[in-house]
């Protein structure tokens, strides 16, 4: 049985303070991860960026916002002053890791995630994050820290260190959707008894080299992450879905160019048995 779907696509495509941290996590006497929290701001009484600093033990990673096969995403708890406000986590482009059919998505020695937090009521007090992730090498394990830095305790070298961190990591991210450089056209599913089969053509509209698909965790589908790519023009992929039925749902990841550049996109989907 033949399906098409009808798409609906939008695209869219962070530093160092005199910082507390505490860890729970040693491999034969090493801390594998050390995190820290970093800004370059100097004034608290409108929205500053943080970053979120982790430095990695060679040959170990941690994992994206979708582990894929594997993993478990870094999750972070802010505990903020009174009436202050986190934005969602801002995650620079990962790496892919592939062993035999095992695919997953982080990163290796280094990655500062970002977001910005808005003051309200005071512009004053201690920025905290509680932090938890699984880090891997041949074998996993969990590690956690709780981190803090406070304005009074910025000194200006630590300031002109953060800024050139933050910039770099906020090159780091994901194009925006006006940079977008492709225009996506009909997608088609093939099932095949409980599986499914997906592409998604696109036609470039100035001169890149994509070569893969980063999908996130796509609500309604269980992604097949080792048959995921970019071939002929198409984003292709294997999936299953969770339950019966059609019902809509959402396609979403990172469109990767060859010079190691990626576009966010998010697509509704619905399908229509014809």
């Amino acid at each position: 049985m033949k399906t098409f779907l009808s798409i609906s696509l939008f695209c869219f495509l962070a530093a160092a303070t005199l910082a507390t941290t505490s860890f729970a996590q040693k491999v034969k006497g090493v801390q594998i991860v050390k995190a820290e929290l970093v800004s370059d701001a100097t004034d608290f009484s409108k929205p500053f960026i943080v970053g979120i600093k982790f430095v990695i033990e060679p040959e170990w990673n941690l994992y994206w916002k979708n582990p894929g096969d594997s993993g478990l995403p870094i999750d972070v708890t802010w505990v903020l002053p009174r009436g202050w406000e986190a934005d969602d986590l801002l995650h620079p482009v990962p790496q892919k890791f592939a062993y035999e059919n095992v695919v997953s998505y982080g990163y290796k020695k280094e990655v500062v995630l970002l977001t910005t937090i808005t003051p309200k009521g005071n512009s004053g007090g201690t920025v905290r994050a509680n932090l938890d992730w699984l880090v891997c090498e041949k074998s996993c394990v969990k590690g956690s820290a709780k981190v803090r830095f406070d304005v009074k305790w910025q000194t200006a070298k630590q300031r002109e260190e953060a800024a050139r961190l933050l910039a770099m990591w906020r090159g780091r991210l994901p194009q925006t959707r006006q940079q977008i450089p492709v225009v996506f056209q009909k997608a088609s599913a093939s099932f095949h008894g409980a599986g499914l089969s997906i592409e998604i053509p696109f036609e470039a509209t100035r001169r890149v080299n994509l070569v893969d698909f980063f999908p996130s965790s796509v609500k309604g589908i269980f992604i097949d992450y080792s048959s995921v790519g970019v071939r002929d023009g198409k984003i292709v992929f294997n999936a299953t879905l969770e339950g019966t039925g059609t019902g809509d749902i959402y396609l979403s990841g990172l469109l990767i160019d060859a010079d190691g550049s990626a576009y966010e996109c998010s697509v509704p989907v619905k399908f229509s048995t014809m």
